[in-house]
């Protein structure tokens, strides 16, 4: 459904809001907020029913609640004084002010935006990039009132993998021709040239609502991916967002991977500027990080593609990690200014490519330049809507800011969308934090332990449980954070707090004494 107020236009099947046309940045849960408050304007929203349906009833401080509705009315041009759009009823809930009108979605020929093609310059340089075609989902037994389902989900789908800038998604026009209950595997790939397929089902059993997707690359017809998700329907909206969020991340790791594994079987100076991306980037996903490999590969890429955008960005990728893991010597300084200039020719080559945003925000952040940072990750979010890192990223400096509730749930977020994640330790680390400065102790405890026992290579990392660990009074663990940093020949990197902002005043001096207690 799609809905106007003010100068606001909400499309709830795209999960978009725009401002005046524009595209505005907005996270799931504000956004799942936003949806539940207009379609139920002419009520009031209980607290408890927000929370129910957005957090499945766990139980959660009000902070939580509160600061996404605090972000929901600063996104909104609204305010907790004046209230125009959202209005408290105090210690009741939440409705919805503003008045609506419902529009009809208009739809293009074939029902879906679709990223600009791939220019042949670039194809003739980096070679093709993955292509991939989603099907309508076969229906199992009567969908009664949910009979739009079974192509409403394939849509989200479709929509959400044509942002992500290195694979090309055709348009469902074209796909949805093909049987979803018995597809050609083999005619598909001759007749659009597809790499991978994304088939599946659907199913209703009373009030549960049942999924099934499964993603099949064509050369050998070989399942890489499968999943089944259980969910109730009293809440579709948000488990849709949820839904497609979790699938595009599969995707994303599993095509990557698959590419990465026909990248092996050919000669080294065969790879084309794409392969050698896959490789780059299979390389630090995997169990066993390489950066010095990776950082071959992605050079590699920029020396065979020199107008390939993901080549430059995944080699500023990798200076970036590298300030992160290799606490033992190097130039900080060199490598931030490689970073800067790399992210500056990757958005040159492509300023819609997500990655080369959020490498340039990781470049800003190092410098200093928080607001130049934020708006980095505000466009590679926008640009991908599903981007586990960018949210990561943007977790810091919402921690930065002293927003710890939002730097929590972001961070939470980025785990959720990409467990694998090469960075998760960032993310960890912020949530630590700012449980920590929620007063969630027990909470941050439990993930000090997670980090002391599994960032063997971040020192950013152990330096948050060992501060944790020090002002919750757990000294002897603290000291054992201490003597693994000293093992490893790790420096506790306190040179980071000269960057923070003055709302970062208290963790900067969290860390300080820390650091003063176990290594002056």
């Amino acid at each position: 459904m799609k809905y106007r107020f003010l100068h606001f236009e909400l499309d709830t099947e795209r999960f978009e809001l725009l401002r005046k046309g524009k595209m505005v940045v907005i996270q799931p849960q504000a956004f799942a907020i936003l949806t539940m408050l207009v379609e139920n304007r002419d009520k009031l929203m209980l607290k408890e029913e927000l929370v129910r349906q957005l957090w499945s009833g766990r139980t959660i401080s009000d902070s939580a609640l509160s600061s996404q509705i605090k972000m929901l009315r600063r996104i909104l041009g609204d305010d907790g004084q004046e209230q125009h759009i959202i209005q408290t009823v105090y210690g009741r809930g939440f409705r919805f002010a503003a008045r609506v009108e419902i529009l009809s979605s208009p739809a293009s020929a074939d029902g879906v935006r679709v990223r600009p093609e791939v220019s042949d310059a670039l194809v003739d340089q980096a070679g093709k990039p993955p292509v991939i075609a989603v099907l309508p989902l076969c229906k199992i037994g009567d969908m009664g009132v949910h009979g739009g389902l079974p192509e409403a989900l394939p849509a989200d789908i479709t929509t959400a993998l044509s942002q992500l800038r290195w694979l090309f998604v055709i348009a469902r026009a074209s796909s949805f021709r093909f049987d979803a209950n018995l597809p050609d595997l083999a005619k598909m790939r001759e007749e659009l040239g597809v790499d991978y397929v994304l088939t599946g089902w659907v199913e209703l059993v009373g009030d549960q609502m049942l999924v099934g997707v499964e993603l099949t690359e064509t050369r050998q017809h070989r399942v890489v991916w499968a999943e089944r998700y259980d969910a109730p329907l009293a809440n579709i909206h948000v488990l849709r967002a949820q839904m497609v969020r979790d699938i595009i991340a599969a995707i994303d790791l599993s095509i990557s991977d698959t590419e990465a594994s026909y990248a092996k079987l050919r000669a080294p100076d065969q790879l084309t500027g794409w392969e050698a991306y896959h490789l780059g980037m299979s390389t630090i996903n995997g169990a066993k990080m390489d950066l010095k490999l990776a950082l071959d590969h992605f050079e590699f890429a920029r020396s065979k593609a020199p107008t390939f955008a993901r080549a430059h960005a995944g080699t500023a990728y990798i200076h970036g990690l590298g300030l992160y893991h290799l606490a033992r010597g190097g130039n900080e300084d060199v490598a931030i200014h490689r970073m800067l200039s790399l992210g500056e020719q990757a958005l040159r080559c492509d300023p819609l490519d997500p990655f080369a945003h959020l490498v340039s925000g990781r470049a800003e952040r190092m410098t200093g330049n928080i607001d130049s940072a934020l708006d980095h990750y505000a466009k590679a979010i926008a640009f991908c809507p599903n981007y586990a890192e960018a949210y990561n990223s943007q977790a810091v400096i919402l921690l930065l800011r002293g927003d710890f509730a939002a730097a929590y749930e972001a961070a939470r977020l980025a785990t959720k969308l990409s467990p694998n994640c090469p960075m998760r330790f960032e993310a960890e680390t912020t949530q630590t934090y700012a449980a920590f400065n929620l007063g969630q102790e027990e909470e941050a405890l439990t993930l000090s332990r997670r980090l002391a026992r599994l960032s063997h290579h971040s020192p950013l990392a152990l330096l948050a449980a060992m501060t944790v660990f020090h002002h919750l009074g757990s000294e002897e663990e603290a000291k054992l954070v201490r003597s693994r940093m000293l093992s490893s020949g790790m420096e506790p990197r306190t040179n980071m707090v000269r960057t923070f902002p003055e709302s970062a005043a208290e963790i900067s001096d969290q860390i300080t004494q820390a650091v003063a207690h176990y290594f002056n």
